[in-house]
């Protein structure tokens, strides 16, 4: 359920650098590019997360489609076995 209260997602902030917060790419693409940013809910809202500011962020296609309906340590864990987790 999609709730429509106040929020609407285009008030989802980019990260001040333009970076993905997870694997550190540079946001600048145009979807569908690996490198676009999308929306995502760290709480997918197939398993109860909410639409509300605190549960979403922007994070590259790329992330977005390895995590898809898992949580954020799926994730965390692909990226580091890949080697593309984002140095912090």
């Amino acid at each position: 359920m999609i709730e429509s209260a106040s929020y609407i997602p285009h008030t989802v902030p980019m990260p001040d650098d333009g970076l993905c917060p997870y694997c550190g790419v540079a946001m600048d693409g145009t979807y569908p590019a690996v490198n676009a940013p999308v929306i995502d809910h760290t709480i997918p809202l197939s398993k109860g997360g909410r639409h509300t500011p605190d549960n979403t962020l922007m994070i590259c296609n790329r992330c977005n489609c390895i995590k898809r309906d898992r949580p954020v340590s799926y994730l965390l864990e692909k990226l580091h076995q890949s080697g593309a987790l984002a140095k912090t």
